[in-house]
């Protein structure tokens, strides 16, 4: 069973650590293994992150109250690009490549925190990776990706799988098929961020930016991304999107955007210490993370550095 401390029913954070101030990053503990290319997502204020490149079936869970990283049950394969997000009380990693990217995965993994185990829980609609997975009211969405291999064909597609049967429904699709896309929810939407196709860059696809309606099953174009990129990474925080890192095949990127639900432009935060892309971005009570992440623009040069952005109060009160 998986246990945290507590003071007066409040957990304790950053035992033994300075509170760093509002805009500074700073240097958190290194992951065991230097990786990339697997997004994060949080529970029970902790950030999971499985497979990647330089990690293979790997999958590690961080504390940030006790800034320590803890080692969990290897995933049933080896596995990059793949999708993560949370839904109920288990992690869900779906798809992704084998190691060499010549091939995908289709399977769509559960992880219970308290049995330390993975139970494969259906397929995707296809085999595919360098996608976004989002959880909403209970369903879980698949947006965009690339079909077949890590070069394969980039798809517009976007399915909902609904947990009370497993079955997977074609929802309306993005403007635009995108791979190596930023996918985050806010509130009751999902936001779809920049992207790639056939590892080409783009600047109408890596700048674009859309929003999901699923009440309407609708996508609404927004405020272009000013820097086009693909390979970023994003999390919710501040009831806003924020997106870091990213690369072009000329340039990686350090610079971190945020996009507030109730705003119609893009500010910038602090830059991250290093350029780089597929990290992982999570936020933990006001805190955001960036995990990982490879320093050479399409390649792999992978990092185990962690930094924490203390959030602050911007934009008043903060939402983890």
């Amino acid at each position: 069973m998986h246990r945290r401390e507590f003071l007066m029913g409040v957990p304790l954070l950053f035992t033994g650590t300075p509170e760093p101030s509002p805009g500074e990053w700073v240097r958190r503990a290194d992951m065991p293994v230097a990786r990339s290319e697997m997004p994060a997502t949080v529970f029970d204020g902790e950030i999971y992150v499985a497979g990647g490149f330089g990690a293979g079936s790997r999958a590690d869970r961080y504390d940030p109250a006790t800034d320590q990283w803890q080692r969990l049950a290897d995933l049933p394969v080896e596995t990059n690009h793949p999708g993560i997000t949370t839904l109920g009380s288990r992690v869900i990693v779906a798809g992704g490549y084998a190691m060499d990217g010549a091939s995908a995965h289709r399977g769509v993994w559960a992880y219970d925190p308290d049995s330390d185990s993975w139970e494969v829980i259906g397929a995707l609609p296809a085999s595919m990776g360098a996608f976004g997975l989002a959880a909403l009211d209970g369903d879980l969405y698949l947006v965009g990706g690339a079909l077949g291999s890590l070069n394969g064909e980039p798809s517009a597609g976007v399915w909902r799988w609904r947990a009370g049967d497993g079955s997977w429904e074609e929802r309306a699709p993005l403007a635009h098929a995108r791979e190596h896309l930023a996918v985050v929810t806010v509130g009751e939407q999902i936001y779809a961020v920049g992207g790639r196709a056939h590892g080409r860059d783009s600047d109408q696809l890596g700048s674009a930016v859309e929003r999901y309606d699923p009440t309407a099953d609708k996508w609404d174009a927004l405020t272009p991304l000013p820097h086009p990129r693909s390979g970023l990474n994003g999390a919710a925080a501040c009831n806003a999107v924020i997106v870091a890192g990213g690369e072009t095949s000329q340039q990686v990127f350090a610079d971190v955007q945020m996009f507030a639900t109730d705003d119609t432009h893009w500010a910038s935060l602090p830059d991250l210490p290093v350029a780089v892309h597929g990290v992982a971005l999570a936020s933990v009570n006001n805190r955001l993370f960036a995990i990982g992440g490879s320093t050479l623009a399409g390649r792999i040069q992978n990092v185990t550095a962690v930094y924490q952005l203390h959030l602050g109060t911007t934009r008043g009160t903060c939402a983890s």
